[in-house]
């Protein structure tokens, strides 16, 4: 766990060096600020807004599921089910106070999951504000 740290950190401070190389000296930075931060990859086209990305304060959640035998059977829900609840429904993420959800990616095989259905609950809602089979979730 620690060497995947030091890795992401030894990552991030390349990326940080190579961009101050490459860019122009004495080039004058865009007026930056947290107002004009664009969504997305076009974010990461402007390396001096990187900084203001993730404002002070920001915290943020991720979830991921892996096969910990080794053996990349990821396919098994049990590896990413964070809990089931009352009514029996598997539980992947569950946080609390105000966010958005910036992507997701589920490597999900209708096929295999015929009766499968995707729920977003938002703030103890009783009923999903979202509750959809992953056919219909994934055609857009």
């Amino acid at each position: 766990m620690i060497r995947n740290i030091v890795k992401i950190k030894a990552a991030i401070l390349s990326f940080v060096l190579l961009a101050v190389l490459v860019l122009p000296v004495g080039a004058a930075a865009p007026k930056s600020t947290v107002d004009n931060i664009l969504p997305g990859l076009k974010t990461l086209e402007h390396p001096e807004i990187l900084p203001l990305f993730l404002p002070d304060g920001t915290v943020t959640r991720q979830i991921n599921n892996y096969d910990p035998s080794g053996k990349n059977d990821d396919g098994k829900w049990s590896y990413f089910v964070k809990y089931t609840d009352t009514n029996g429904e598997k539980v992947f993420f569950d946080e609390y106070g105000p966010g958005c959800l910036y992507r997701l990616q589920m490597n999900v095989w209708v096929q295999a999951m015929p009766k499968g259905r995707i729920k977003f609950y938002f703030d103890d809602e009783k009923k999903p504000r979202l509750d959809m089979d992953f056919n219909e979730f994934w055609s857009g």
